[in-house]
């Protein structure tokens, strides 16, 4: 068994120039012989140093490899020829390179004629047999794994450990046999995709090559040999004729097209500029999986720090590690979206990931809002039907999805429930109900008032008895956005907006408290803003954000929020309620206890009605706007029919206009009640004048039968008999006519 410099520089992984000095120096045993172009020195196997055969036998079992690899893509792995090199070795399956390097045999694709001398089919290197060792796939890196059975293309498998004594190769494939099914891509489509990733100029390089190519390939349909289309084609480019012949036959390793598809050709005949397959230094299997778990902790320790770490360990537990350099190199093949995850969290990947651009050109006005709330920073002075205090004021806003205006917004010193339905009821009121509603998360937003019976992450099941909330009594879509997904509503960039608008407005100096407990202003805490003075501002800069033109928007298109919303709301079928109907978005507030005079008392307010009084220490149901209790109130029975709607009976006490105009009122309703009770005597004297009806005759019957007493029992002759019978018929005839007149 002999091999020759180049062979054995491929197996140590240095020049030809350094094997050959080596081989010097050592005074390896050489022989020469004649080869084409001159003669090469060939070195006997015996007399190698036991390094160099230890390396040599690394090298094949990991060619082997790589082309039983290479044929699992789905290809018939091809027939064994005889190396012409080196016959005796490849005839006895000992592992004798090829020239060029290869595996002991020259393959020649479906067990056809080898190529001419010198040329051989190759295979590029695809894996290593342990961990991270071996040639790299062209083009990439390699995650080292660190398996020792390999699976063969012929079903079975070998095992070839590190510590194999010299000689002991593993077994080639047989002749003709073949490799697993194809997956789901071909070959075809792998080329391309690892030929698309190539420099522009590689590319372009390798359709000048098809171009050559072709131009023989048709010379040789139309009868010529191979060898003179090769050449002519070779000329008529200006490349050599040898050139043109390693890319048709292969050459060093390089596949040639010769028994290729021609949609193959182009990414086969690629240059390997800057990909040439190289090896990796030796690193033990466990020290890398030991350094990566280390290194893909979310404390995010330095590569430098755990290399350190891994260099104390292995002389302890016998690994081998590679240079610094060469930890680095892998740990940036690792892919990012791993290490991303493991050392920052899955927030982080969320984060990196490309984002989805949702378009809104389809929706109308009115079609989708989203509604969200904002804590403004700013020190405001609570009002007393707030309980009062100092804090930070919360914004509610619904905005129109389509045009991004804000249509509605209340202020709120706390995020509750109460203040989104009646935010709402603003923009029912004022331009009408929505078709779907984008809500966020929060208990004030998902509470049963507004969204009772519709599912929700803190309610997944709707009880049979569970009221309808607000939006799905008026027909309302609702959807909810991710959780800590601040871009699924398109509200919070208008709340960026707002806060240089609003929160930094020059008013509100000495009230800013930063966005940050670090950005705190110099001047912080040093006043706080009135209620009402807050509120102005708050309206101002919502005004501004809606009126700004040059917006970028896909629906404003240079115009503002509100050319936009006007533009696609002219267009709009819009679903509005009747004023009556505005009571089943105010609160409900049960229990309330009607007073003798007709009144009832709310937060501190009262308000009373004359249809009140008939319910005097009745409760009922007073509906009502917290914001705006100078308001009459709706007061409607337990049943909810409706009473009456109540006037506020609350007035300050030196206000002549209230007290005059309370009088007037008392003196209107004593002047109703006085004229019902009028209209209620003439009534009665109405009746009294009516005529008297007199008794009625009692009816008469048809037959009148009239008594007889009783007689005595006495002897009468029928003579008289006969007499006494005729008199009493005339008797009885007379008292008829009698009767009758």
């Amino acid at each position: 068994m002999t091999y020759t410099l180049e062979q054995l520089s491929k197996a140590l992984c240095v020049s030809k120039d350094a094997a050959k000095k080596r081989a010097a120096r050592e005074g390896w045993p050489y022989t020469e012989q004649t080869c084409r172009g001159g003669r090469r020195r060939v070195y006997a196997w015996d007399a190698l140093p036991a390094d160099v055969r230890a390396a040599v036998e690394r090298h094949v079992a990991e060619q082997a490899v790589a082309a039983m690899r290479s044929a699992s893509t789905g290809e018939s792995f091809p027939a064994a020829v005889p190396s012409a090199v080196d016959a005796s070795p490849a005839a006895t399956g000992a592992g004798g390179l090829a020239r060029g390097g290869g595996v002991g045999y020259t393959f020649a694709a479906g067990g056809g004629a080898a190529p001419p001398q010198g040329y051989q089919i190759g295979c590029a290197a695809t894996a290593a047999a342990d961990a991270g060792n071996g040639p790299l796939t062209r083009g990439a890196g390699s995650t080292p794994a660190a398996p020792t059975l390999i699976d063969a293309p012929a079903g079975g498998a070998f095992e070839y450990p590190a510590s194999s004594p010299a000689g002991a190769m593993p077994a080639l494939p047989a002749a003709g046999a073949q490799a697993p099914a194809a997956g789901p891509f071909s070959r075809t489509d792998a080329l391309w995709d690892a030929f698309l990733t190539r420099p522009e100029s590689v590319q372009a390089e390798a359709r000048r090559r098809f171009g050559i190519l072709l131009q023989a390939k048709r010379a040789m349909d139309a009868g010529l040999p191979v060898r003179r289309a090769l050449a002519e084609a070779a000329a008529a480019s200006g490349e050599s004729a040898a050139t043109v012949l390693g890319w048709w036959y292969g050459r060093h390793g390089k596949v040639g097209v010769f028994d290729q598809p021609v949609e193959d050709w182009v990414p086969l005949l690629a240059p390997d500029y800057g990909v040439q397959a190289r090896r990796q230094a030796r690193f033990s299997g466990p020290a890398w999986d030991w350094a990566l778990a280390q290194y893909l902790r979310p404390e995010k320790p330095s590569a430098l720090r755990v290399y350190r770490d891994l260099c104390a360990a292995a002389p302890a537990m016998g690994w081998e590690v590679p240079s610094y350099a060469t930890f680095e190199r892998r740990l940036k093949a690792i892919p990012s979206a791993v290490a991303i995850l493991a050392r920052e969290g899955r927030r982080a990947l969320e984060e990196r990931l490309p984002a989805l651009k949702r378009s809104v050109a389809h929706l109308g006005a009115l079609e989708w809002v989203n509604a969200d709330g904002h804590r403004f920073d700013v020190f405001v002075r609570f009002p007393e039907r707030f309980g009062g205090g100092i804090g930070r004021p919360h914004l509610i806003a619904w905005q129109d999805v389509a045009s991004r205006k804000i249509l509605a917004w209340r202020l709120s010193p706390t995020l509750n429930a109460l203040s989104v339905q009646l935010c709402f009821a603003d923009l029912v009121e004022t331009y009408g109900v929505p078709q779907h509603a984008l809500m966020d998360n929060g208990r004030e937003f998902g509470a049963k008032v507004m969204t009772g019976g519709v599912p929700w992450r803190f309610r997944f099941k709707v009880r049979e008895d569970e009221p309808l909330g607000v939006l799905p009594m008026l027909g309302v879509e609702v959807h909810w956005a991710t959780p800590f997904h601040g871009q699924a509503k398109p509200i919070e960039r208008a709340f960026r907006d707002l806060c240089e608008e609003i929160a930094k407005d020059p008013r509100c100096a000495g009230a800013y408290t930063g966005n940050a407990p670090d950005a705190k202003p110099e001047n912080y805490g040093s006043k706080a803003m009135d209620w009402d003075a807050f509120e102005r501002i708050v309206a101002e800069g919502i005004a501004r954000h809606n009126a700004r033109g040059g917006r970028r928007t896909e629906t404003a298109k240079g115009e503002s929020f509100d050319a936009a919303f006007a533009r696609l709301y002219a267009g709009q079928v819009v679903r509005k309620l009747a004023p009556s109907q505005r009571a089943v978005l105010l609160l409900a507030a049960e229990g309330v206890t009607v007073r003798a005079d007709g009144s009832v008392e709310l937060l501190g307010n009262r308000y009373g009605s004359p249809e009140l009084m008939a319910f005097a220490g009745k409760k009922v149901i007073v509906r009502f706007d917290p914001d705006r209790l100078d308001l009459p109130v709706r007061v409607d029975r337990l049943d909810g029919v409706h009473i009456a709607d109540a006037q506020p009976m609350l007035a300050r006490f030196d206000d002549q206009a209230a007290a005059v105009a309370h009088a007037r009122m008392k003196a209107q309703a004593k002047r109703a009640a006085r004229q019902q009770l009028d209209a209620i005597r003439r009534m009665g004297e109405i009746e009294a004048r009516l005529p008297e009806v007199s008794p009625s005759a009692p009816p008469q019957p048809a037959v009148v039968q009239i008594v007889q007493a009783a007689q005595p029992a006495c002897a009468v002759s029928s003579a008289d008999a006969e007499r006494y019978s005729r008199l009493a018929e005339a008797a009885v005839l007379g008292l008829s006519r009698a009767v009758g007149q």
